[in-house]
C-alpha cells in the first residue's frame, strides 16, 4: 500500500485587538483575541517550487477578522472559505478564534470558536 505524505502549515496565536461580540459590553471595550489556523495538503500535489505561504495565511486571518462582522462563527467561516479559494489543493483546514476575558461575564478566562473541514 502506497503511503501518502501529508503536510500542514499553521499560524498559532496571532494576537489582535478589536471590539467584536454580540453583547453591548463587548462593543464598548476592545478585547484581546488570538487567532490560529492550520491548512492540510498532500505533499505530492504541490508543483515543484510551490508552497503554502505562512504570510498569506496571516493576511487571510487579519483581513477576515478586521471585517465588519461581529459574530466569531461567521468570521471563522469566512477564513475557511478564503483558505479554500487561496489553496484549492488543501485537503482540510482548521481555524480557532479565542477571545480573552470577554466583558459580558465576570471571571471568565476566554471563549473559543473552532471550525474545520
Amino acid at each position: 500500500m502506497e503511503q501518502i505524505l501529508k503536510g500542514r502549515i499553521g499560524v498559532d496565536d496571532l494576537r489582535l485587538f478589536a471590539r467584536k461580540g454580540m453583547h453591548a459590553t463587548e462593543m464598548n471595550i476592545e478585547n484581546e483575541f488570538f487567532l490560529s489556523a492550520h491548512v492540510d495538503y498532500n505533499v505530492a500535489d504541490l508543483k515543484p517550487g510551490a508552497y503554502l505561504d505562512y504570510a498569506k495565511l496571516v493576511l487571510i486571518l487579519k483581513e477576515c477578522f478586521l471585517s465588519e462582522s461581529n459574530l466569531l462563527e461567521k468570521i471563522a467561516s469566512e477564513i475557511l472559505d478564503k483558505i479554500k479559494n487561496e489553496w484549492p489543493l488543501a485537503t482540510g483546514a482548521w481555524v480557532r478564534i479565542r477571545k480573552s476575558n470577554p466583558h459580558f461575564q465576570d471571571n471568565l478566562g476566554a471563549v473559543v470558536v473552532e471550525l474545520s473541514w
